[in-house]
């Protein structure tokens, strides 16, 4: 026999969300309709009707209160939080400008615990991260340090034989081939790398693996480079002249962003000792790729470094040369700015970058936590009857403290919400600031979440804990007879004002040096002119071609000048028992004319002197000062390079920065003798240079070189791209700079919004009485005159003392001096006068009828 009883889910629903108080009486309602309904209309209709009466009953009654919500304390935090969204609602607009002023603080401050957790935890997610070291060594040289920047072939493959503490090692160097797509051909990096560097670090095969890796035929490849293969088993790359097929053995998931080594291809280091003379892998100072070992957990390092350094000593006399071998960890590199990362591995963090996204992150926090506590210790006097009533009636000021701190926490928490949106819409743009790739997905991760947290909690502290401790402490009888006033005679409500307005001041100096040193920089004479010039990256080992491509570009109408010249190399040589570190150049004749560098004394080369080749060098005046010479011109000096041996100065020419206007000129010494491969063609062209100009000089390396393709680049661009980092703190500091404006703005806003509402009688009483709009407009405006100078104080002098550091380590400076604290002080003051005074314009004019007539 079929049940006429309602459905039993529908029941416990009802009896689970319902109130004791009112379950019996909605429940015998439900039942008896339900019964009234299965007699006259039928079973299955008075099921439908039962289910959607119990869904429309549970909208109109009042949810049974869940068990977790009984206990007292939960049902206290409640109440705070309610009686925290009506305040805040009773006082909506100025809620929300401080809000809105919190969220922009916190927002500024994750972004900047998003870079850095982001870059502390390069090369952090490899298993054997610990156990791993990068093989580096140092020279001392008159008293100074100077790091190697990597290790030779021969370290890597006899240190682990003769130290047992090292249970694996590889070598890793990039390099570059040409490689066939279609019918042209492009430039490819890739990596050298031995069998052992697979179970060093993660590498993840998804096809095939290493296996030996010893084949010089064979390689593996990322997952993302074998997406964009046409054929998957085999790649094609010309080294030189000479085509070699590889046979791809394994494909592996691509390293993540945060990884210091991301090779695309891996080619065993066998392959690399067939294209290399004999003697590369057995001269131990031939520092040229980077060497990895990975060391027992049981070893010390500091004993497996002085076990490498003796084997070290056993082979190379490291007392001559005051060298010495040092193991750096693999998880350092990325955050040691000093190591001059190179040969395939990324490059490291840049310490000036985070330091000002820190820093400005910090400030914005600070400024928009003080912005809140004004805020709120301005509001007192609208709540502080409601405390005192509380405090008549029993409440203890710890109780107070609660519900304001709770307060706090909410207004923080929306903050925090809209925030989100904030970092959301500027993610992009931050970006580009730090030269970092971040994206929305970023934010799901478990550090973002973590950084959000905590940055929401210290928001919470820094601005509720004044106001909160302010409100609760204050006298019931002072409330009750409306004696207290807005924040007083409170010195610690003051100093939050006048910190505001101090590091405010501060981020605007920084501001504008960082502007004024980069103008500088970028305006600086380097000693020759850029203008105009064309630079052609040559790989070429052959003389012959790159004079034909000379001649070539030569006959070419709208060039003017054409120079070759290899890269600027360091060695060093003895003279008079002192050792002279030089940077050395091998140019021709033209290089000077083109350049436009001045000889100061003798002459440039001359073709036409056959010696001049091999025996006769170009000094710069940074060397003749650093050797003492008072008439260098004829002297031989003791520079041996190759063929090159005891040369003869035949001219010395001005000093001109050769690196960029960031480092000291070096000493220099410019030969012709070909002792080193020209690595780049420079060209002077017209003023006007044409799209058809560039085509030309395309078709022209084409001739020479058909399968090479054409890599140029303009001087003055490569000059602007050394003053990258200046340019990225400039717009750092410009960016922050104008939140910390808008902050502080927002804030004042708010101070004197509130003071404003709260003396409106006061006002009004005074012009009854005669007051003009002048003195009413100095009796709020006066305090900021304090403010303003006690923020030029604790704001100026600080900015001075930390950019005169920063400034000192550039050779090329700005002097500081007192006109840009001034200036950075007076765009605080106008920008904060004229929100004074388009607040103080209402109630200048206000009407007193309007608020006397309730006297």
């Amino acid at each position: 026999m079929e049940s006429f009883d309602p459905p039993k889910w529908a029941d416990w629903l009802i009896e689970k969300i319902c109130p004791e108080e009112y379950l019996e009486e909605v429940q015998g309602d439900l039942h008896e309709a339900f019964y009234w309904r299965a007699e006259a209309k039928g079973l299955s209709y008075a099921r439908r009707k039962f289910f959607f009466e119990s869904l429309k009953t549970i909208r109109l009654i009042r949810f049974k209160t869940p068990d977790f919500m009984k206990n007292l304390y939960l049902r206290t935090l409640k109440s705070y939080f309610v009686t925290g969204f009506r305040f805040l609602w009773k006082t909506r607009v100025f809620s929300s400008i401080n809000i809105f002023g919190l969220a922009i603080g916190i927002a500024s401050a994750t972004m900047a615990f998003l870079f850095l957790s982001d870059q502390l935890s390069y090369d952090r997610f490899h298993k054997n991260a610990d156990q791993i070291f990068w093989l580096n060594g140092s020279i001392e040289f008159e008293g100074q340090t100077e790091t190697m920047n990597g290790a030779s072939y021969i370290m890597g493959s006899e240190i682990p034989k003769e130290v047992p503490g090292i249970i694996k090692a590889s070598h890793v160097k990039n390099a570059l081939a040409l490689r066939p797509i279609g019918e042209d051909y492009d430039y490819q990096v890739y990596h050298y790398a031995d069998r052992d560097l697979f179970d060093m670090l993660d590498f993840t095969f998804i096809s095939g693996s290493p296996g030996t890796f010893e084949n010089p035929d064979q390689m593996v490849v990322s997952e993302s480079f074998a997406e964009g293969l046409s054929q998957k088993d085999e790649l094609t790359l010309v080294f030189g002249d000479q085509e070699t097929v590889f046979t791809i053995v394994g494909i592996y998931k691509d390293m993540p962003n945060n990884s210091t080594l991301r090779p695309e291809i891996i080619i065993p280091f066998s392959h690399w000792k067939t294209r290399v003379p004999a003697r590369r892998t057995t001269t131990w100072f031939d520092i040229n790729m980077n060497v990895f070992f990975q060391k027992s957990r049981d070893v010390n390092k500091k004993a497996l470094e002085e076990s490498i350094n003796k084997v070290f000593a056993t082979h190379f006399d490291v007392e001559e040369n005051n060298a010495k071998l040092f193991l750096q960890p693999y998880t350092e590199l990325h955050m040691d700015p000093s190591l001059g990362l190179g040969n395939g591995l990324g490059g490291a963090v840049n310490r000036q970058v985070l330091r000002v996204v820190i820093i400005i992150g910090l400030l914005c926090l600070l400024i928009s936590c003080f912005n809140y506590s004004n805020f709120a210790t301005g509001n007192f006097l609208s709540r502080s009857k409601e405390v005192a009533i509380r405090k008549v009636i029993g409440a203890h000021k710890s109780t107070i403290f609660q519900q304001f701190i709770s307060e706090s926490f909410l207004s923080t928490a929306i903050a925090g919400l809209l925030s989100i949106a904030l970092i959301i819409i500027i993610l992009p743009m931050f970006s580009t600031f730090v030269d970092e790739e971040y994206t929305i997905t970023q934010l799901l991760n478990r550090r973002f979440i973590f950084g959000l947290s905590v940055v929401i909690i210290l928001s919470t502290l820094l601005s509720g804990i004044y106001p909160s401790l302010v409100l609760s402490s204050q006298k019931a009888g002072n409330a009750l007879k409306s004696k207290l006033k807005v924040g007083g005679r409170s010195f610690f409500g003051w100093l939050l004002v006048m910190l505001q307005v101090s590091l405010t001041i501060f981020l605007i100096i920084g501001m504008i040096t960082i502007q004024r040193q980069l103008n500088h920089l970028v305006n600086y004479d380097l000693g020759y002119n850029d203008e105009n010039m064309l630079q052609l990256s040559i790989r070429d080992t052959s003389d012959r071609r790159v004079e034909q491509l000379k001649q070539k570009l030569q006959q070419l109408p709208f060039v003017q000048e054409v120079s070759a010249y290899s890269g600027y190399n360091g060695t060093d040589f003895i003279y008079e028992e002192r050792r002279i570190q030089v940077r050395h150049l091998r140019t021709d004749a033209e290089f000077l004319p083109l350049m436009e560098i001045e000889v100061t004394e003798g002459r440039n080369f001359d073709p036409a002197i056959i010696t001049d080749e091999r025996q006769s060098i170009l000094v710069n005046e940074a060397l003749v000062k650093q050797m003492n010479l008072e008439n260098p011109i004829g002297m031989t000096i003791p520079f041996d390079y190759g063929d090159l041996e005891n040369p003869r100065i035949v001219g010395v020419i001005k000093d001109y920065n050769f690196r960029s206007p960031k480092r000291t000129i070096d000493p220099l010494v410019v030969y012709m003798s070909p002792e080193y491969q020209y690595q780049v063609m420079l060209l002077k062209l017209g003023s006007s240079t044409l799209t058809e100009d560039i085509r030309a000089i395309e078709q022209t390396w084409r001739s020479t070189y058909p399968l090479q393709p054409i890599n140029y680049a303009w001087e003055d661009e490569l000059n602007e791209a050394r003053m990258q980092t200046e340019i990225q703190i400039q717009k750092l500091s410009r960016a922050g700079s104008i939140i910390a404006i808008l902050l502080a703005s927002l804030g004042l806003f708010g101070i004197v919004g509130t003071h404003v509402r709260q003396r409106l009688k006061e006002v009004s009483i005074r012009k009854v009485n005669g007051a003009s709009p002048w003195n009413i407009y100095w009796l709020f405006s006066r305090k900021f005159g304090g403010w303003l100078g006690a923020g030029f104080i604790f704001g100026a002098i600080p900015a001075v003392y930390f950019l005169n550091n920063w400034l000192n380590n550039y050779p090329e400076r700005i002097n500081l001096g007192v006109g840009t604290p001034l200036l950075g002080t007076f765009i605080c003051g106008i920008v904060f006068i004229s929100i004074i005074s388009f607040l103080l314009f209402k109630v200048i004019f206000v009407n007193p009828a309007v608020h006397l007539k309730d006297e």
